[in-house]
């Protein structure tokens, strides 16, 4: 039982890249990285559809034989679009801390405030639009809108 459990996860950890295996799958895959510049994407899609004699492998099969770490020193990522030494896949924003201190939950407002029966109580609606941001205030009781003096340019966009 224990040899068995052995054996099966050494297997697992010395597994070699599909790409290290197969030298005629690597070297089109380095062809068209090199002379044509195709992203593995593109690569991938080929051998899945445009030719019939070699293995069709996925794009982040590519990707994973690109950085690891014996062949990050052959410096192939620089054939990449975005010629990353490193690569990191996106990691999800998820419900972090508020960057307002002391903030108070529009939930949790005095209920008072919701009947819009005095003047002062503003609110506001910050709108983006592709060169632009515009913020509106607006009244609690007579819902006047104030927009913003003018459109601000987005920058990063």
């Amino acid at each position: 039982m224990a040899d068995t459990a052995h054996r099966l996860a050494a297997g697992r950890r010395c597994r070699q890249a599909r790409l290290d295996k197969d030298i005629k799958l690597q070297e089109c895959v380095m062809e068209h990285m090199q002379n044509h510049f195709w992203t593995p994407e593109q690569i991938a899609g080929h051998l899945k559809h445009g030719q019939t004699e070699l293995k069709s492998i996925c794009h982040e099969t590519i990707y994973h034989w690109i950085y690891q770490g014996s062949r990050r020193k052959e410096k192939i990522w620089k054939f990449l679009p975005r010629h990353k030494a490193k690569r990191g896949l996106r990691k999800s924003k998820g419900a972090g801390a508020s960057r307002i201190p002391n903030r108070v939950s529009i939930h949790q407002r005095p209920k008072h405030i919701d009947k819009r029966t005095t003047f002062g109580h503003w609110e506001g609606d910050l709108m983006s639009f592709c060169k632009g941001l515009n913020l509106f205030w607006f009244s609690g009781k007579d819902r006047p809108c104030l927009p913003s003096a003018s459109n601000c340019p987005v920058k990063g966009r």
